[in-house]
């Protein structure tokens, strides 16, 4: 065959275990194949020893103000937040026209109907009814940054950041788990949690029960922020299962939510898939029962072990360790669960006190309560009227003392006196008194010198870097006008660049005044491990925020964007395509013909077009052949590529009957085929405004807006697209590098 006809061989059929995990991690969900065959041996976890629910804390809802319902869960006031409470079907199942207002077991009631939103096998209807619909798990509605914890111990085999469908999720694996209905027969269960706003976990890390795993929000297919709490059986194929597909559902006539509610899919989800809270509350170790603030009834662990009796301290200095007198000396305080997880929302009642070890200066804060590690950090540490020598910032809790590195101040020193003359002076007539052309120097102490009020802006160059790689910052200090500060810079006290969690190096040290040029200082942080970090500057305890930076893993990693080096030969430097083919055959996901080009030019095919999509997702080509087109031989390459989307439902042939498997793939096909092969949640309605030339009524509507939601399309010229156009190897590379870098 010709160089110019495009081979199972090239851009299409090239996929890499690498893109097996960038379909995954896009999608973000319901591949047909989890990949157990391409990632290492899951690793052991602990042995089973009970449960405890997903979420520890969640409103009294009836007893909000309208601010505080839309308010994030570091908002909602102490008194304000109750025990999770029991889930009750028989409760959930109570009319709300039968409840009574300012009643204490009915705005019990009402509570929980507002916080299992959704029950297991429940409907979008919000009446509180299981066994009504097929959605697989509970909707458990809760602020957006409530603290999400593992239920048992487990191993996490899946930590996916994803804006489709489930959006970031996490799935733990438990191995030799009792069974819902037999104690006695073991088995595996996955428990998935969906919808995170963070997730604060890596696949393959081992977790205890209790564990925080990430924080609630609203990503994905979500209205409002909640925990989409879902434990999936040993037979489910992928993880979170969804009972239906995107076909079965339009070959119903039924939008998504519709779908849900007339309980498409159920046998496929009862068969897949338990009761969650069921199997949570009936595992939730020693148990004794407790009355909740709001009345509930809640299982509560006897005779438990103090979890705050491991928290450990770290104190970070973020001035300069070496001061002169009378100046400051700030630091930060980060909390830690006994499993090296950030603190978050504690409830303990004793104190953490605060000290120095010698009495040559003064801290401003000596105690700190639960309520000031709601988040887990204290920022605004400070040492003032300092006096020369060594000291350090000393914690403790309970039994257990922490200390910050050590500092040391220094004394300010003696003016110098004139140096007397000891020469024989000859007398002369005075000199006439001359004015002074400039007015005379004068030095204040340290403690007295005017400084400008100082604030700094970060921004970064990327917000998605692979393991290995670094991102570029730019720092600036701005007075309080906002305008950046040209002039020399004088710090009060060092600033200090950090990470949350800190899991990345920068490429300086201490950020000191003559790293500034015109107001800005260029520095680069370097990530160690995978997931998302939040860069800052600290400066007198103020923090000034990059946006989240998302880290991927290694087999994601990108090439440098400015190589000088053609990827192909007929591939130049100002090519449209030159930035994406680099990154793409250095990661190994492209390659050119024999001839070192790439034609970028060359049109695609039906036929290459579903084998690239069967073989991105991983999906197993069946061998026994089910051809439903004249025109499809069964000799031919792609024959049992055809048969398999067919079954899957997403090809279809042209009303004569025909596939024509030599016609060119339109962009509306592609994406189609794309969006329906992946089993990606599309939303049947056509809300944003389409480019001019796509009609909103068409069958590829709701394809081309998930497409343009994701911006995995080029910015349509004039805002002109056409649906029709044929595609080429360079659209279909320029898609392939919007799906690895697009922001998800």
């Amino acid at each position: 065959m010709k160089n110019t006809a495009l081979q199972p061989r090239t851009l299409l059929i090239v996929v890499s275990t690498a893109l097996v995990a960038l379909f995954v991690a896009f999608f973000g969900e319901q591949t047909t194949q989890f990949l157990t065959s391409v990632i290492s041996p899951v690793p052991e976890h602990a042995p089973f020893d009970g449960t405890v629910y997903p979420i520890k804390q969640v409103p009294n809802w009836v007893k909000l103000t309208e601010t505080e319902r839309k308010a994030p869960y570091s908002a909602i006031p102490a008194d304000k937040l109750i025990q999770i409470p029991t889930y009750n079907p028989s409760r959930l199942a109570i009319s709300d026209g039968n409840l009574k207002w300012n009643d204490p077991n009915d705005d019990a009631v009402r509570n929980e109907k507002i916080t299992y939103s959704v029950p297991y096998l429940g409907d979008y209807r919000l009446d509180g009814l299981e066994n009504t619909g097929s959605h697989p798990a509970v909707d458990i509605k809760v602020p957006e940054g409530t603290p999400m914890y593992s239920i048992a111990n487990g191993t996490v085999i899946k930590a996916q950041i994803s804006n489709g469908g489930f959006g970031n999720n996490i799935v733990i694996q438990h191995k030799n788990f009792p069974s819902l209905d037999d104690p006695n027969t073991k088995t595996t269960i996955f428990s998935n949690y969906s919808h995170l706003s963070v997730i604060s976990v890596q696949v393959n890390q081992v977790v205890r029960k209790g564990d925080l795993i990430g924080f609630s929000g609203m990503t994905g297919t979500a209205t409002t922020p909640h925990l989409h709490f879902q434990i999936d059986n040993d037979k489910a194929p992928w993880h979170p299962y969804w009972p239906f597909t995107g076909a079965e559902m339009r070959a119903a006539g039924y939008s998504f939510f519709e779908a849900i509610n007339k309980g498409l899919g159920q046998n496929n989800a009862i068969a897949n898939t338990i009761n969650p809270l069921k199997y949570v509350q009936k595992y939730f170790g020693e148990q004794s029962l407790v009355a909740s603030a709001s009345g509930t009834v809640a299982p509560m662990p006897v005779s438990a072990v103090d979890p705050y009796d491991d928290l450990s301290f770290n104190i970070q200095l973020t001035s300069s360790q070496n001061v002169r007198e009378n100046s400051e000396i700030s630091a930060m305080l980060q909390a830690f669960n006994g499993n090296g997880t950030l603190l978050s929302a504690p409830q303990f009642n004793d104190q953490v006190s605060l000290s120095l070890l010698n009495s040559t200066g003064t801290l401003n804060r000596t105690v700190l309560s639960a309520t000031d590690l709601q988040s887990g950090i204290v920022s605004d540490l400070r040492v003032n009227n300092l006096k020369p020598g060594k000291n350090k910032i000393i914690v403790r809790f309970r039994s257990r003392e922490f200390s910050s590195p050590e500092f040391e101040v220094t004394a300010m020193p003696a003016p110098t006196p004139a140096p007397e003359s000891t020469s024989v002076q000859t007398p002369v007539e005075a000199a006439p008194v001359v004015a002074p052309t400039e007015a005379p120097i004068v030095m204040l102490p340290v403690n007295q010198v005017v400084l400008p009020v100082l604030h700094f802006e970060i921004y970064q160059d990327k917000t998605i870097v692979a393991l290995g790689d670094h991102v570029n910052l730019t720092v600036r200090a701005l007075d309080e006008n906002n305008a950046v500060v040209t002039t020399p810079l004088v710090f009060e006290v060092t600033p200090m660049l950090g990470v949350n969690p800190l899991n990345g190096v920068f490429s300086i040290n201490d950020v000191t005044a003559d790293l500034f040029v015109n107001g800005e200082m260029k520095v680069t942080f370097s990530p160690t491990v995978p997931g998302i970090n939040d860069v800052f500057i600290n400066y007198k305890g103020a923090l000034y925020h990059t946006k989240p930076l998302q880290v991927t893993i290694p087999e994601l990693r990108s090439a440098a964007d400015t190589s000088s080096v053609k990827p192909f030969s007929d591939i130049e430097g100002g090519s449209t395509y030159f930035k994406a083919l680099t990154e793409l055959k250095a990661a190994g996901l492209v390659k050119g013909y024999e001839d070192g080009t790439f034609k970028p030019a060359n049109t695609v095919t039906r036929a290459e077009a579903v084998t690239f999509i069967l073989r991105g997702i991983n999906q197993a080509v069946q061998d026994k052949l089910n051809l439903h087109f004249p025109d499809v031989s069964p000799e031919a390459w792609y024959a049992k590529y055809v048969s398999t989307a067919f079954e899957m439902g997403f090809v279809k042939g042209y009303p004569d009957g025909l596939f024509r498997p030599e016609a060119t793939v339109t962009l509306a096909e592609f994406l189609t085929m794309l969006f329906v092969g992946s089993k990606t949640d599309i939303d049947p309605n056509v809300t944003m405004t389409l480019p001019i030339g796509a009609v909103p009524t068409e069958w590829y509507a709701p394809y081309l807006q998930e497409a343009l939601r994701r911006d995995i399309l080029a910015t349509p010229d004039n805002n002109i697209i056409n649906p029709s156009q044929p595609m080429t190897r360079g659209d279909i590379a320029d898609v392939l590098y919007r799906i690895k870098n697009v922001s998800k």
